[in-house]
């Protein structure tokens, strides 16, 4: 028998039998319930801190802006504390730091936990710090039900640390280095400091680079929903192969029909039926993690799906090759599809906690779809 003709005959076959319809609907749908239906979420759901420059006893807020007389307070501490006022507010992060100009305002966001924690900054914190204080100088307010302290105080010190260091190393040049004499004859201050940040910037200090790293931090509830999309896209499609495999041992019987040949038309037909709305569902519906929509990302998906394809037809021709009896498929398939829920990462990849699920994983063929 021609295998090309018995593979029409087959897909039309299946396109008439309401149970695999079922299973093709099911595809969809379970898009739709993992969130991909309406418009992609915008939301910024960074983590709000706020933070508030204070007097040199943290009593009061310290205006960075011109009084009646047009004298500013604190003028010996203003450059440095609107450069770092700057910082926090630009940085580039999960966390979002808003300034604030109100000591009674900061401490009642933080009591009502909209914001995660407020930092309360003395204006001469650059100078305690050159004069080699270090400890207790700034002061964070936070509910007791904050957890991001440790991470988030760690990101503000970084800041603090980026701006002092200019005035550690001039201080360090200047008085303990070797070209101690030529500082500011030769070498000015300016100059020191143009030569720190060009080097700071340009690769020559220890750095760290991310690959692929996000332009942005906000976190989409819709990106979470739709998380184990493609670990279900590839649940269903193994689930459409055992379906093929379950109806080559009724053909088996006669036969015309036990033949490898006719054992991969009817294993293949339902997974190349069930890839048609799993790759619709990667085309239309947008904001499924791993998926990049643009023609090579696209490409590249239905390049994935082809391979998970042939891999599930070479476990299925094994498996249906060393099982004979119809009654033990049956009892197999749930276990193994319970079991591709449970230690592949579809839902949670298990293999970052405990080394021994992550090398089980492999044993399970949504695993390799994931990759």
């Amino acid at each position: 028998m021609n295998p090309f003709r018995l593979l029409f005959f087959r897909t039309r076959m299946l396109l008439c039998h309401p149970a695999f319809l079922f299973l093709l609907l099911l595809i969809p749908v379970v898009a739709l319930i993992n969130g991909a239906a309406g418009p992609v979420e915008e939301k910024d759901d960074t983590i709000a801190a706020a933070f508030c420059i204070c007097s040199p006893d943290l009593s009061e807020s310290r205006y960075f802006e011109d009084d009646e007389e047009g004298e500013p307070p604190s003028r010996e501490y203003r450059e440095d504390m609107e450069k770092l006022r700057d910082a926090l507010c630009n940085s580039d992060s999960v966390f979002r730091f808003i300034p604030y100009d109100s000591l009674a305002e900061a401490r009642a966001l933080v009591a009502a936990e909209e914001i995660e924690c407020a930092y309360l900054i003395p204006e001469d914190l650059f100078e305690q710090l050159l004069d080699g204080k270090k400890k207790n100088l700034i002061q964070v307010l936070s509910s007791p039900k904050s957890t991001m302290i440790p991470v988030i105080s760690e990101e503000v010190y970084a800041l603090i640390f980026r701006q002092l260091t200019p005035s550690l190393l001039n201080d360090y040049l200047k008085e303990e280095s070797a070209i101690a004499e030529l500082i500011p004859e030769v070498i000015t201050e300016e100059e020191i400091s143009s030569l720190h940040d060009t080097n700071l910037h340009n690769g020559s200090t220890f750095a760290i680079e991310f690959d692929n790293a996000p332009e942005d931090y906000v976190i989409r509830k819709q990106s979470v929903l739709l998380s184990p999309l493609k670990g279900l896209f590839a649940l269903l499609i193994l689930l459409a192969g055992f379906t093929g495999a379950l109806t080559y041992y009724r053909a088996a019987e006669h036969p015309i029909y036990a033949k490898l040949s006719v054992r991969i038309v009817m294993i293949l037909s339902p997974m190349l039926l069930a890839a048609l709305p799993v790759l619709l569902c990667m085309i239309v519906l947008p904001g499924i993690p791993g998926v990049e929509h643009s023609i090579p990302g696209l490409a590249l998906e239905l390049l994935r799906i082809v391979l998970y394809q042939l891999l599930c037809l070479v476990f299925l021709l094994l498996l249906t090759a060393l099982i004979r009896s119809r009654s033990l498929i049956y009892a197999f398939l749930p276990v193994y599809l319970l079991s591709c829920l449970i230690f592949s990462p579809i839902f949670v990849n298990a293999g970052q906690f405990i080394p021994f699920l992550g090398k089980l994983s492999w044993f399970f063929l949504p695993t390799y779809f994931l990759l």
